[in-house]
């Protein structure tokens, strides 16, 4: 069975003030008829909440048959780092997989690689703007494997460890990360951006951070 699990910690809550002209309706988004039914949840996922607020939904799926994927996502990002802590969320994302409680060191791969499990295709992350979500997807697992697995994502929860080597590994594969990434076009991009997006925050707050505040 192929089940995927979405859990998240912090929830948004949205609430509108003030009192809105008769004259000026609502704008609707982009090809919503104004008789539109509101959209419903799928009925196939399970949804709820677990004793410590962990929001959670699981989904069965046959395809490909014996697979389980598991997904942890956090509801921040970049946009919300203060500018001594550009970079931080992506930074603490890398360290997830350099050492945590239950996998101290290297640990973490020499769990994993025997099992299959590589990391980028099987066990990833990713930092954006507003969410940082860590992967983990195993192809045939047994309880003992998928035990493992949920263990490693509730060591990226609370059990994170700043060891001074780990740290420096890490701050150097950014670097890296950022020299990759500096080709001409990708310098093109930033000063168009740049242009464009004049005086917005989110430009000021790319997921890489600056050299300086890593």
């Amino acid at each position: 069975m192929r089940q995927l699990l979405c859990a998240a910690w912090l929830v948004a809550a949205l609430a509108a003030g003030g009192t809105a002209q008769a004259q000026a309706p609502a704008p609707l988004a982009l090809g919503v008829r104004p008789d539109a039914p509101p959209l419903q949840t799928d009925p196939s996922v399970r949804y709820g909440r677990l004793p410590n607020g962990l929001r959670y939904a699981v989904q069965h799926n046959a395809t490909p048959k014996g697979a389980l994927s598991l997904r942890l996502g956090f509801d921040f990002g970049s946009y919300e780092e203060a500018d001594d802590e550009r970079g931080a969320a992506h930074f603490v994302q890398h360290m997830a997989f350099s050492g945590t409680r239950s996998f101290p060191d290297n640990q973490l791969a020499l769990t994993f690689a025997p099992l299959g499990v590589a990391f980028g295709r099987d066990r990833n992350a990713s930092t954006g703007f507003n969410r940082t979500v860590y992967q983990i997807d195993l192809a045939t697992p047994t309880a003992r494997e998928s035990e493992l697995a949920l263990k490693w994502l509730r060591d990226v929860a609370d059990g994170m460890v700043f060891a001074g080597p780990e740290v420096d590994r890490e701050r150097a594969a950014i670097q890296a990360e950022r020299t990759a990434n500096a080709s001409a076009f990708r310098q093109l991009r930033d000063r168009i951006e740049a242009f464009e997006d004049t005086g917005l925050r989110s430009h000021e707050r790319l997921p890489l951070g600056t050299a300086e505040s890593v």
